[in-house]
């Protein structure tokens, strides 16, 4: 018995260590994405909203206004439920410290195309014939790369943004010279 006992301790300790953890309790996490990749989702709540499903039934929902900073001085805001993708696939690289969160991504969008539907399918026209292997190598051979900034102070999340203007935001935030994506 004692055996069971000290192998089920060592499988728990070995797979606690290999799990993702949010990222040390900024409310941020890697989740693995549905088609490609993963994406960084809310892992926290401050506030419930209900959600209108358009057919009169309401849900309430638990989640946190996240404002969004594009590139042009646009602030967007929305309530965003727990468990909800903020940035998606596909997360090329993430950096942090006790203040900032840097993404580089692929944006799947750009490289792969926009989904559209054809007899009720939902797919990219890359994927349509099931040639993932020729999807994978365009993703892995792109240049187009989107970069975020996220102050885990406020919450806010700035993005996406080209180099040029990541660069620019970095200064303005003040984000320190020692956290930085490879190459960047």
């Amino acid at each position: 018995m004692k055996k069971y006992i000290y192998f089920y301790i060592v499988v728990i300790f070995i797979f606690s260590c290999n799990s993702k953890s949010p990222y040390f309790g900024s409310g941020y996490e890697l989740s693995e994405n549905t088609e490609y990749g993963e994406d960084i989702v809310i892992n926290r709540s401050d506030t419930t909203s209900y959600h209108d499903w358009g057919n009169g039934r309401k849900t309430l929902q638990k989640g946190v206004l996240v404002k969004f900073h594009r590139p042009n001085n646009k602030i967007d805001s929305f309530f965003i439920w727990k468990g909800s993708s903020v940035i998606s696939s596909y997360i090329n690289e993430v950096k942090l410290d006790s203040l900032y969160i840097i993404v580089d991504q692929k944006p799947l969008d750009k490289i792969w195309g926009k989904y559209f539907t054809d007899n009720n399918n939902v797919y990219r026209r890359l994927n349509k014939s099931g040639n993932s292997a020729l999807a994978i190598k365009k993703l892995k051979e792109s240049k187009v790369h989107n970069y975020w900034i996220i102050d885990k102070q406020t919450g806010d999340i700035y993005g996406p943004m080209n180099l040029e203007e990541y660069l620019q935001k970095r200064k303005e935030l003040g984000v320190p010279k020692e956290l930085k994506l490879e190459g960047k």
